[in-house]
């Protein structure tokens, strides 16, 4: 089930509704309190995740990658690992932030830029660690964000 399924069918258990059969994912069946959609986040911050799928892909990132960065965003969100590592002292531009300049230092990019689809493990105030494909394990350092704005505000 995709992250997107995933929160309709929670908003659709906190209406007492069932899901909509075959619906795609999105947000636009939900009102109300973005917090109550992705709890535990800063309502902006949740509100931003929450515009993320019915964005257009932004022209400086290729098209095609567009939609495992918003996977990775709300998987973040959803699975509690942002209200973790806010907690732990990372920023929203850490976690959710994109360097728009295609000449831009790459480190300023946030994790979710970062997973490229990959699993998180564990994290700490500094660092994050992840699974790679053949089953290794990969570091993200967080960083300064240097340069980088917020998903949603691409």
């Amino acid at each position: 089930m995709s992250y997107l399924e995933r929160l309709d069918a929670r908003a659709a258990m906190s209406a007492g509704t069932e899901p909509a059969k075959g619906a795609k994912g999105g947000f636009d069946p939900f009102e109300g309190d973005p917090r109550a959609l992705i709890p535990e986040l800063p309502a902006a911050c949740a509100d931003g995740l929450r515009r993320l799928p019915s964005m257009p892909s932004p022209r400086l990132v290729r098209p095609d990658l567009w939609p495992v960065v918003v996977s990775d965003a709300l998987g973040l969100a959803c699975d509690g690992w942002a209200a973790k590592a806010m907690a732990l002292g990372w920023t929203d531009l850490d976690l959710f932030g994109a360097v728009p300049n295609r000449d831009g230092d790459p480190a300023g990019e946030g994790l979710a830029v970062w997973l490229a689809g990959r699993r998180l493990l564990a994290l700490c105030s500094t660092y994050a660690v992840v699974e790679d494909v053949g089953g290794g394990r990969s570091y993200f350092n967080r960083r300064q964000a240097k340069g980088a704005v917020l998903l949603w505000r691409l």
